[in-house]
Protein backbone atom coordinates (compact mmCIF):
# COMPACT_ATOMS: atom_id res chain seq x y z
CA UNK A 1 0.00 0.00 0.00
CA UNK A 2 1.92 3.12 -0.96
CA UNK A 3 0.66 6.35 -0.05
CA UNK A 4 1.03 9.68 -2.39
CA UNK A 5 2.41 12.24 -1.00
CA UNK A 6 0.26 14.82 -3.12
CA UNK A 7 -3.55 14.42 -2.15
CA UNK A 8 -5.75 14.44 -5.23
CA UNK A 9 -8.88 15.17 -4.27
CA UNK A 10 -10.67 16.29 -1.18
CA UNK A 11 -11.26 13.18 0.44
CA UNK A 12 -8.30 12.21 0.35
CA UNK A 13 -6.69 15.46 1.91
CA UNK A 14 -9.26 15.16 4.59
CA UNK A 15 -7.99 11.59 5.30
CA UNK A 16 -4.39 12.68 5.55
CA UNK A 17 -5.16 15.55 7.75
CA UNK A 18 -7.08 13.03 10.12
CA UNK A 19 -4.40 10.87 10.11
CA UNK A 20 -1.66 13.70 11.07
CA UNK A 21 -4.18 14.30 13.63
CA UNK A 22 -4.27 11.39 15.27
CA UNK A 23 0.23 11.14 14.64
CA UNK A 24 0.11 15.21 17.16
CA UNK A 25 -2.55 13.62 19.81
CA UNK A 26 -0.35 9.84 19.97
CA UNK A 27 2.80 11.91 20.35
CA UNK A 28 1.19 14.09 22.94
CA UNK A 29 0.04 11.33 24.94
CA UNK A 30 3.54 9.41 24.55
CA UNK A 31 5.25 12.86 26.09
CA UNK A 32 3.14 12.91 28.62
CA UNK A 33 3.20 9.63 29.78
CA UNK A 34 6.92 9.25 29.61
CA UNK A 35 7.17 12.41 32.23
CA UNK A 36 4.35 10.55 34.47
CA UNK A 37 6.68 7.44 34.42
CA UNK A 38 9.96 9.63 35.26
CA UNK A 39 8.05 11.15 38.11
CA UNK A 40 6.92 7.74 39.61
CA UNK A 41 10.70 6.82 39.11
CA UNK A 42 11.44 9.70 41.27
CA UNK A 43 9.24 8.78 43.75
CA UNK A 44 10.13 5.22 44.24
CA UNK A 45 13.86 6.19 44.06
CA UNK A 46 13.19 8.65 47.16
CA UNK A 47 10.88 6.34 48.97
CA UNK A 48 13.91 3.30 48.55
CA UNK A 49 16.11 5.36 49.87
CA UNK A 50 14.16 6.43 52.93
CA UNK A 51 13.26 2.89 53.79
CA UNK A 52 17.08 1.92 53.56
CA UNK A 53 18.19 4.76 55.89
CA UNK A 54 14.97 3.06 58.32
CA UNK A 55 16.44 0.24 57.95
CA UNK A 56 19.66 0.91 58.86
CA UNK A 57 18.50 2.82 62.23
CA UNK A 58 15.81 -0.29 63.13
CA UNK A 59 18.87 -2.49 62.89
CA UNK A 60 21.58 -0.14 64.81
CA UNK A 61 18.47 -0.20 67.50
CA UNK A 62 18.08 -3.51 67.84
CA UNK A 63 22.20 -3.86 67.84
CA UNK A 64 22.14 -2.03 71.18
CA UNK A 65 19.11 -3.53 72.77
CA UNK A 66 17.36 -0.64 72.76
CA UNK A 67 13.89 -2.41 72.56
CA UNK A 68 14.72 -4.83 75.49
CA UNK A 69 15.70 -1.67 77.59
CA UNK A 70 13.01 0.19 76.47
CA UNK A 71 10.26 -2.54 77.15
CA UNK A 72 11.90 -3.06 81.15
CA UNK A 73 11.47 0.76 81.50
CA UNK A 74 7.72 0.32 80.59
CA UNK A 75 7.48 -2.52 82.87
CA UNK A 76 8.96 -0.69 85.44
CA UNK A 77 6.05 1.93 84.31
CA UNK A 78 3.53 -0.88 85.25
CA UNK A 79 2.77 -1.11 81.77
CA UNK A 80 1.55 -4.68 80.73
CA UNK A 81 4.41 -5.43 77.82
CA UNK A 82 6.38 -8.20 77.47
CA UNK A 83 9.74 -6.96 76.36
CA UNK A 84 11.20 -10.39 74.74
CA UNK A 85 7.70 -10.55 72.69
CA UNK A 86 8.46 -6.86 71.21
CA UNK A 87 11.68 -7.26 70.32
CA UNK A 88 11.56 -10.09 68.58
CA UNK A 89 8.60 -9.40 66.96
CA UNK A 90 10.68 -6.15 65.50
CA UNK A 91 13.33 -8.85 64.80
Amino acid sequence: MSERLHPTSDEEFAALKARVARLERLEEQVYFQEQTLSELNDVITLQQKQLDHYQARLETLEEGGVFLELGGQLLDLGLDVDAHRVASFLR
